[in-house]
Formats: structure tokens, sequence, C-alpha cells
């Protein structure tokens, strides 16, 4: 009734597989043909490229593991920048190391005499000893000005403290040099020099006059004692005038308080 078309098979309803008409016969053994392109003629040529890479992967390995100074971490590191020499402590009476905060050299009394009280907070300045210098301890201290004089404004008294550390090939005696030739106040009828005896092993000062109403005047004191040069300056205005053997006897008193306090 359907020419060649294959009837159902009684009490199945379904097609057979593959459905109607002609059927591909499937090889011996009843499984199909296996998917996917046929094989590659490349594939032995890749393998033999991957045994030859993994080959010289491990010849190389073998030469850098093996190669004279290879125990040797030196020798395979970069070429180090040399260290900086490490400076030998500072020798002698005082150390650098003595306190924590400059400022706290100075006593809060010294300036009583020119000013009731700080302008601001001290500022504290160091430099740490190197292969350059014994380095340094400073503080600044600006004060409030006690002068009143209509028509003249003038800045308050400050005091500056600050000692120098000696080393082997900078002596002390070299940084006090240093430090008097800083102050150029040219010799005159109001500039006064001159040696303190009984203050460290060498001290001298020097007292300039710039005003005289209202009285502004400026002293220094130098010390040399063993390893460090001590340097205080002082910027003083007064209404009275200013009893320079008063100045010299109260920055006495500091400098021998801040010395002790660096004492080893």
């Amino acid at each position: 009734m359907y020419g060649n078309q294959q009837q159902p098979h009684p009490g199945n309803p379904y097609p057979p597989p593959g459905g109607y008409g002609p059927q591909t016969p499937y090889p011996q053994g009843g499984y199909p043909p296996p998917y996917g392109p046929p094989p590659s003629k490349h594939g032995p040529l890749l393998i033999a490229g991957i045994v030859i890479l993994v080959f010289a992967l491990v010849l190389a390995a073998a030469w850098i593991l093996l190669r004279p100074g290879s125990d040797d971490p030196q020798a395979n590191s970069p070429a180090a920048t040399p260290a900086e020499p490490t400076p030998e402590p500072t020798r002698g009476t005082y150390v650098f190391v003595a306190v924590d905060d400059p400022c706290a050299l100075l006593d809060p009394t010294t300036m009583a005499p020119w000013s009731p009280r700080l302008d601001k907070q001290p500022r504290a300045l160091s430099d740490k000893p190197t292969y350059l210098g014994g380095g340094y301890l400073r503080c600044d201290a600006d004060y409030v000005a006690a002068t009143t004089n209509p028509g003249i404004v003038l800045g308050g008294p400050s005091l500056q403290l600050r000692v120098d550390f000696a080393t082997e090939t900078t002596t002390s005696t070299t940084l006090c040099e240093k430090s008097i030739a800083g102050n150029l106040a040219p010799p005159s009828a109001k500039v006064q020099r001159g040696p303190i005896p009984g203050l460290g092993e060498a001290a001298s000062f020097i007292h300039e006059i710039q005003f005289e109403t209202p009285h502004v005047e400026n002293y220094d004191l130098y010390v040399r004692d063993d390893n460090v040069c001590l340097t205080l300056r002082a910027h003083l205005t007064s209404n009275a005038p200013i009893d320079r053997n008063f100045v010299q006897s109260t920055f006495e008193r500091q400098a021998r308080a801040a010395l002790n306090k660096l004492r080893k």
C-alpha cells in the first residue's frame, strides 16, 4: 500500500531507528563509526618538539646550579652600593643622646629678667652624628617683649642654644672658631669681646649694643670643653640699661647647666 516503506511492528506505534526507508548498515560489531576528524599527520612532530623543549629546560637548570660560584649568594646578586661607614660614637665627656629634647637644655628662668614669658613654643632642632660630622643639638626660644615705649615697636627677646659635637677630624676648637667667625659685629665702641675664665677649657663672649633708647643688645657666649662647643646667642630688649656683668653671669649659669645635662 505504501511502496517499499517498512510497516511499523505490530504493537509498536513508533517507526524503527533511522526512520523508514533504506538504512545505513553498521560495521561489523554493531557500533557506529567514531566521530571527529581523521588523525593529524603533525602529531609526532608536536610531541618531538615538546620533548626537545623540556630537555633544553633541564639542561639550563643544571647549568645554573652547577656553574662555578653558584654556592655564593653574593656572586649571583647584582653589585650592591657600598654602605656608608658607621660613625664612631662620640668620645669624650659629653654625649649626643643625653637628652631627648634639645630644649630641655634651656633653663626657663634664664630670660626672666628681660621677659615675663615665652611668646611661643620653643623650636628644637638636631642633627644626629654621621660619617660627615658629630651632630648638633639646638633650641630656639622667642619671648614676649617687656619694653613699652610710645611710638617704638620692638620684637621680644630671644635665646638660641646650640651644642656641636666634635669628631676625630673636627675638634671642638675648630667648631668654636667657626661659631665665633659667624658673628659679623664689626669692632667698635659698642662691641666688646673678651675671654671668660673658669668656664670649660676656654670661653669667650661678644657683647654688642645696638640701641640705647630703648636698650637693645646682643650677647653671644662660646664655650669649648672636651668634645663640644656650646654657643648661646641672646637678643635682649629692656627699658632700663643692661648690665653686661649681670648678663654674663646669667648666661654662664645657663651654659654650665646645659653642659651638666650632657655629661656621660
